[in-house]
């Protein structure tokens, strides 16, 4: 067993000059290499006082300012830290005065520090020090590749021109789900602009989610007052969209712009009706939109067999009213799929018809060869063995007329000999109102009175074909003195 070499010990000289020069035990046991509480207790043992120093720590600012500065010193000094090897292991140190936490507090209130502010090097050979510093913003710290995190480029969303993280994006007036709902928008494969202004509702069309919006705490917002106004006018009292197109141009709740509209006084009376009012509206609307994402949308699955192939839809159908007008016309109801009759053309009223779903499956599935089925003739007729087990003439079943017909039989005698389910019996012609038939025959003769057993028995016994065909069963005599329950005497 390899016993470990002891430590020298402390110097006490050493630590007390440290401790009179400003310095915590913390630091006093970095220099020296010992922990904190071995340096406490070998300056209690030389009868050293150690005073009790007040925490630095007094507000919320001062506590985020100590993680900062904790980060900083870590990144810095201790090889375990994940961003060891981008800070301390390229040589970036920390200046000696900012070891102490109040030094490093007092610079960074000096020097314009704010919540939400990141430290940024100006020249990384120089080190963390007063004069190589400045208090940048999270995306500024992104941008320069001083911030990093486990969701990489997530952390920075580019759009409109500006770099910002999914909280700072949330917080903007045209995003319309919360940070996280964002990042989900993104990982599914959304374009960051179309991630940040899609509605609720469109998304749930686009991808099948039901997920709301957490509503932000102080937004005070309603949800028609993040809808374009300007836009809105110019698309509904300009150009005449009814409001369903108008809120599907902007991205917006139609039920928003409505409300909007109403409160603005723009309103149209004949549009207070919506189209889920119309003959099949809702139905056709879902289509429509169906349409219009698998031309438009990445994010629908059909994109790269429609729109990534450059198919469009006609300026006609842009207008819901259009379509809706032209689906009446082509014969459109429910349970029927929009398809294109050619599929290399776009989305058109001379290109489009509505079909059923097993056609629609005949369309998209392949022909599947088939070997030739097994047939034979009887009767002058020609089917294969299962149409002949389901024939009146067929007096087995499918499984005993293909046995048959493997055995060798002759297909009409392998139809209608019927099965023997026991004993053969010999056949037995039996003569009676001047009629010759077989003892079945008789028994299904309307003048018969027993079955096919007790007539053969009666005509065993003697009794003559007339009577043993119409005399009703023989009662069995009854003993004396037993009723006919057998219960008394």
């Amino acid at each position: 067993m390899k016993i470990p070499r002891p430590k020298d010990p402390i110097d006490v000289g050493e630590a007390k000059r440290l401790l009179d020069s400003g310095l915590t035990l913390v630091g006093i046991g970095q220099r020296l290499g010992y922990r904190a509480a071995s340096v406490a207790r070998a300056l209690r043992v030389a009868g050293v006082k150690i005073q009790r120093r007040r925490s630095p720590i007094k507000t919320e600012a001062d506590r985020r300012l100590q993680i900062t500065w904790r980060s900083i010193v870590a990144r810095c000094t201790r090889p375990r830290d994940p961003l060891y090897a981008r800070y301390g292991a390229r040589g970036v140190r920390i200046c000696g005065a900012w070891h102490d936490f109040v030094v490093f507090r007092d610079w960074a209130r000096a020097h314009g520090w704010k919540p939400g502010l990141s430290l940024g090097l100006d020249v990384w050979e120089f080190g963390y020090a007063p004069g190589n510093c400045t208090w940048v913003s999270r995306s500024e710290s992104i941008q320069q590749g001083i911030l990093d995190g486990p969701k990489g480029a997530l952390w920075g969303i580019t759009a409109f021109g500006e770099t910002k993280t999914a909280s700072a994006w949330a917080d903007d007036r045209r995003c319309t789900v919360g940070a996280q709902g964002l990042l989900e928008r993104l990982e599914r494969g959304l374009d960051p602009e179309r991630a940040i202004t899609l509605p609720q509702f469109a998304e749930r069309r686009i991808t099948g989610s039901r997920r709301s919006r957490p509503a932000r705490k102080g937004s005070g917002r309603h949800p028609s007052r993040a809808i374009d106004w300007d836009k809105v006018r110019e698309l509904y009292v300009k150009k005449g969209l009814d409001v369903a197109e108008t809120a599907l141009a902007l991205d917006a709740s139609y039920h928003g712009v409505l409300r909007g509209l109403r409160q603005r006084g723009w309103l149209i009376e004949h549009e207070t009706v919506p189209w889920t009012k119309l003959q099949h509206g809702r139905h056709l609307h879902r289509a429509w939109l169906s349409m219009r994402e698998r031309c438009r949308s990445p994010a629908h699955p059909e994109y790269a067999k429609v729109g990534g192939r450059g198919i469009r839809t006609c300026t006609e159908w842009e207008d819901f009213g259009a379509f809706h007008a032209w689906a009446l016309r082509s014969g459109y109801r429910p349970g029927l799929c929009l398809a294109r009759l050619d599929r290399a053309r776009d989305y058109a009223p001379s290109n489009c018809r509505w079909l059923t779903r097993q056609e629609m499956s005949n369309r998209i599935l392949p022909k599947i060869s088939r070997k030739t089925r097994w047939t034979f003739t009887a009767f002058g007729e020609t089917k294969g063995p299962t149409a002949w087990s389901r024939d009146r003439r067929c007096a087995v079943s499918l499984t005993g007329l293909v046995d048959r017909l493997r055995g060798g039989w002759k297909p009409e005698e392998a139809i209608v000999t019927p099965s023997k389910t026991g004993p053969e019996e010999p056949l037995v012609w039996v003569t009676a109102f001047g009629e010759s038939k077989g003892v079945e025959d008789w028994v299904r003769d309307r003048r018969c009175r027993v079955g096919p057993s007790s007539l053969r028995k009666r005509l065993r016994e003697g009794v003559p074909a007339e009577l043993a065909i119409t005399a009703p069963p023989f009662r069995v005599p009854v003993k004396k003195g037993r009723t006919e329950r057998g219960g008394g005497r």
